[in-house]
């Protein structure tokens, strides 16, 4: 008898300590992020370092022990929006790949150009979420090199798509401060129509006629600068998404038309292919090389990216009307499920997230949206360094 009782307390003094250790496993990852969340001095804005790290933690763990830290990770989320200590990190610059478009209208029945049509819809549905969001810089695969060799009777439809989008929303556009841009490939600006072309110069005349005129008062102590004037949202921005995402009041975001002006901009990228980019921006430096203008001792990544269809360089010797550098791409999205690059900006993407949806182009809505804008919050970017 006494053997038995002897075995049994050895039995639950070891059956206890299995559950210390399920508990310690499961919860201590929580009780982590808490503390570093708590020790963030920042509340509603971007995480400190012991936070991100606290993330980053989280996510190796998990590797190891998925089946804890899951559910760690989850009760995390959980804990930081309870907490309001930050908000979203949102990248500057998101670079989207539409794709499905013609499966989407396959699937239904419909001809490819339906499918174009509805995915030009959610391609303004898409950009101006990100723009609301707190992103500066959209840039639209619209039409690649390759896209080129489709049946002529598609590719013009597209352009005429893509016209009638700047036109039916140029007021919501200018509106909101948007500035268009057109970037193409070297010897690909024949494929571009001239209504195209009309359809942008259109949209800069109309963003330099909103800009406002100040009046002269009379009233002492008033000042030109002091004139208020006000923007209209293509739709209302939630208080929900403006404190996930750290955007600041309707006072404070409408009331400088020209900031705002300064801050969106979208890219569209037709007839274009990042090869052929990449490669008439080395074939430009070498015959700057050759004609002794430059020397080849020189060339750097800072130069080379200047001369990329998206740098300064390279829109100051097109003749553009938009001389300035988009920058890199920090988030790419790309729809269908299909998880590849396809000849989009090659180098600009060296260090971009990657967000593939499932879902067809033409399906593409907010929800997406935010779910490709919470995986690159999530992402530990290291850029090559340690934490």
């Amino acid at each position: 008898r006494s053997g038995v009782s002897s075995m049994s307390t050895g039995a639950r003094r070891l059956l206890w300590g299995l559950v210390g250790v399920l508990l310690l496993l499961c919860v201590s990852p929580t009780v982590y992020a808490r503390a570093a969340l708590a020790a963030s001095p920042l509340r509603g804005s971007i995480a400190s370092a012991p936070a991100r790290s606290a993330r980053a933690a989280l996510r190796r763990t998990g590797r190891r022990r998925s089946a804890f830290h899951a559910a760690a990770g989850l009760r995390l989320e959980e804990v930081a929006r309870a907490a309001g200590t930050r908000a979203l990190r949102v990248p500057k610059h998101v670079g989207i790949i539409p794709d499905g478009n013609g499966r989407w209208a396959l699937a239904r029945g419909f001809p490819r150009a339906a499918g174009h049509a509805k995915g030009a819809d959610a391609a303004f549905r898409a950009v101006m979420e990100l723009f609301d969001r707190g992103v500066e810089v959209v840039t639209l695969f619209t039409l690649s090199t390759e896209n080129l060799h489709r049946d002529p009777a598609e590719v013009s439809h597209i352009m005429r798509l893509v016209t009638q989008l700047l036109r039916m929303h140029a007021d919501t556009l200018t509106r909101n401060g948007v500035a268009v841009q057109i970037v193409h490939s070297a010897g690909c600006a024949q494929h571009l129509p001239v209504e195209l072309y009309s359809a942008i110069a259109d949209l800069r005349a109309k963003a330099l006629a909103e800009i406002p005129r100040p009046e002269p008062s009379n009233s002492p102590g008033s000042s030109d600068s002091e004139a208020p004037f006000a923007t209209a949202s293509h739709a209302p921005v939630s208080d929900e998404t403006k404190t996930a995402y750290n955007l600041p009041a309707s006072s404070d975001s409408e009331s400088n038309l020209g900031e705002a002006k300064a801050r969106k901009t979208l890219c569209l990228l037709l007839a274009y292919g990042s090869r052929i980019d990449l490669a008439d921006a080395a074939r430009e430096i070498a015959r700057q090389a050759a004609a002794g203008l430059l020397d080849p001792e020189s060339v750097d990544e800072k130069m080379l990216a200047s001369h990329l269809a998206t740098g300064a360089e390279a829109r100051h010797r097109l003749s553009t009307a938009d001389t300035g550098a988009l920058g890199d791409v920090d988030l790419v999205i790309r729809s269908s499920g299909e998880r590849r690059l396809s000849n989009f900006l090659l180098w600009q993407c060296a260090y971009a997230e990657l967000h593939f949806a499932e879902a067809l182009w033409p399906d593409f809505g907010a929800a997406e949206v935010d779910a490709a804008l919470r995986q690159f919050d999530e992402a530990d970017r290291r850029f090559g360094r340690v934490p």
